[in-house]
């Protein structure tokens, strides 16, 4: 069962409603408007493509990408080789911010990360490596795959490629454990290096090739995301004392490294609203919606808008893309 997903603009939901069954639904009344059945056994992943009307669907052993308004399917691709499974624990990298590309991750000899170019149906170029421990599309406009490898016999590295020919545009001898590419032009990259008990933030600038700023947490850091606007770097941070793990949200101006924000919250995840004005996060039994703009205009923490569903365990938080 693979959960409901948005598109791009709230329109529609996708679900998976038997074995292989996919169910599209109408994003404000919930009514079925369209089905259709991808015939590749039990669904594991939606992925919708940034205009919302191409819908990637992900199986254990095959990738299908439909139009939902035509029920045409697009493009189907297997796994690379035929003899490889779809590294689970790392999941699907998605699409490219164009829409043109879509990434898998495969497991053989060590990782691969399979490239497709969904409107001619080829699999344009498969990044090799003994260890990939971080892949992500970079959230900028440009079609770039963040990866962070080791080859084994040569420094870990952290690199960005042009996704179309898999080569190289930009790369750091550094072993980040969570890397994010600025909105926009992606010409910031910030890569986090966690220790036992704390934490840095390095941000470079791409263009310059040079280490923009260093931001230091007394805590590692779980998730790492650019506000909108690509001035601040929001980061959940963790740290144990005697078997307690205490999470905190973080917020630092990009250039100054100033925390704007540092407020205590329960375990669970966190998603920024497409404009940045709130932040949302779920945990125990609750999503609280922060008014993430004003708290940043005045200065203080607020107390956010809770929503309490009693003995509901959440594993994500989406926005609806009208907010």
């Amino acid at each position: 069962f693979s959960e409901p997903v948005w598109n791009s603009d709230g329109s529609l939901i996708a679900h998976s409603k038997d074995t292989g069954m996919v169910q599209i639904l109408d994003g404000n009344s919930f009514e079925p408007i369209n089905e259709f059945h991808s015939q590749i056994g039990i669904i594991q992943q939606f992925v919708w493509s940034p205009n919302g009307h191409e819908l990637a669907i992900l199986t254990a052993a095959e990738l299908q990408v439909w139009n939902i308004f035509s029920g045409e399917m697009l493009a189907e691709f297997n796994k690379v080789g035929g003899n490889q499974s779809w590294n689970a624990e790392m999941g699907v990298a998605g699409w490219s911010a164009d829409g043109q590309y879509f990434a898998t991750t495969v497991k053989d000899l060590g990782h691969a990360i399979s490239i497709w170019d969904v409107s001619s149906r080829q699999n344009v170029s498969i990044l090799y490596s003994p260890i990939i421990s971080f892949q992500q599309w970079s959230s900028s406009s440009r079609s770039e795959m963040i990866t962070v490898e080791d080859a084994l016999y040569y420094p870990t590295q952290t690199i960005i490629r042009d996704a179309s020919t898999g080569e190289i545009v930009y790369s750091l001898n550094e072993n980040y454990n969570l890397v994010s590419s600025s909105p926009g032009d992606g010409r910031y990259l910030a890569g986090v290096k966690n220790g036992d008990a704390a934490a840095t933030i390095e941000i470079w600038d791409r263009a310059l090739n040079a280490l923009e700023g260093r931001v230091e947490y007394p805590a590692r850091i779980e998730t790492l995301l650019w506000h909108p606007s690509g001035d601040m770097l929001v980061a959940v941070t963790v740290n144990e004392v005697n078997d307690v793990r205490n999470y905190t949200l973080a917020i630092n101006d990009v250039i100054t490294g100033e925390r704007l924000i540092s407020k205590r919250i329960n375990e669970g995840e966190i998603a920024l609203s497409f404009d940045g004005d709130l932040l949302a996060h779920s945990g125990n039994g609750l999503v609280t919606v922060y008014p993430l703009a004003q708290m940043l205009d005045i200065g203080f923490e607020l107390d956010g808008l809770q929503f309490a569903y009693p003995g509901v365990v959440f594993e994500t938080v989406h926005w609806h893309p009208t907010e």
